[in-house]
């Protein structure tokens, strides 16, 4: 899959994603359901697998010419820089 983000669309799905992951561990921690805390728990590494796969685009595309590095620790994309996973 090929995703292009801007910096400022990039920034605001790690941010978006953080909290689902936030929201998700809640759930985790408040059910009783093994069946739904095993789902729970699925979801949220997958959604961590994510901000890992933005984080690493990030890393490849760190020395691109013309590409600025607003920030740290999120993964960013100036002008449309395609995202890969």
């Amino acid at each position: 899959m090929l995703l292009f983000l801007t910096d400022e669309q990039a920034s605001e799905l790690v941010f978006l994603l953080d909290q689902a992951i936030r929201d998700l561990s809640y759930e985790i921690a408040a059910t009783d359901d093994n069946v739904w805390r095993v789902d729970l728990m699925r979801r949220r590494q997958t959604v961590h697998d994510v901000v890992d796969a933005l984080a690493a685009a990030e890393e490849a595309t760190a020395d691109v010419p013309g590409r600025s590095r607003a920030g740290s620790g999120t993964a960013r994309s100036s002008g449309g820089t395609p995202w890969t996973a």
